[in-house]
């Protein structure tokens, strides 16, 4: 309908019928009444192993969620934080802001960057064994990149998001036993948008 609405708008100055202009998009849009249609959003997060490559167009379901990690005091113990956006909106604004907050005893030992993904054009060789993820050109995960975007992370719709956390346990720590460290991603006004200098 639309498609077809705005060719008679684009050709209405030289397509008459009976003297008249044909229907504008205006005049053709009168003709139905438009449903309300109810947008929704909805992030998908869980954790994954820091082993785990996301691929951007890979199934969030693919990946096998983790609820649990061991480290000793002076190790690092890392994890990702997969996210995905749902959503039935298109158009400029799809994408979405979240910005993650650690909180728990964990939380003072902890970092969070994004994986941003690199152009791969040499995937392997022409004989790949069963362990090649692909041989096809791809954008692969590798660099982890500081939060950019006034310390939020952009999500856009069916494409997954990656985050590292890495928790630098002190040699001191005083948390012996089990401790905990919560990931909350909140969604942020799309004015905030503009990249940090």
């Amino acid at each position: 309908m639309q498609a077809f609405a705005k060719w008679l708008l684009f050709n209405r100055d030289t397509h008459k019928r009976d003297g008249k202009n044909q229907k504008t998009v205006a005049d053709v849009a009168a003709l139905k009444p438009k449903k309300e249609r109810k947008v929704y959003k909805m992030i998908n997060a869980k954790i994954i192993s820091n082993l785990d490559k996301a691929l951007i167009n890979g199934r969030f379901e693919d990946y096998a969620e983790i609820s649990r990690l061991s480290a000793l005091r002076g190790e690092r113990i890392s994890f990702q934080v997969l996210c995905e956006l749902v959503t039935n909106e298109w158009g400029n604004n799809f994408s979405q802001l979240f910005t993650p907050t650690l909180s728990g005893a964990l939380a003072r030992y902890a970092t969070v960057r994004q994986v941003c993904h690199v152009p791969a054009t040499n995937n392997g060789r022409a004989t790949p064994d069963a362990d090649y993820m692909t041989t096809a050109p791809c954008l692969m995960p590798d660099i982890l990149a500081p939060l950019s975007y006034c310390g939020a992370v952009v999500v856009v719709p069916y494409s997954l998001v990656s985050l590292w956390v890495d928790i630098e346990i002190p040699e001191g720590a005083p948390e012996v036993g089990e401790s905990t460290l919560t990931v909350t991603l909140t969604s942020r006004p799309r004015d905030l948008d503009a990249p940090n200098p």
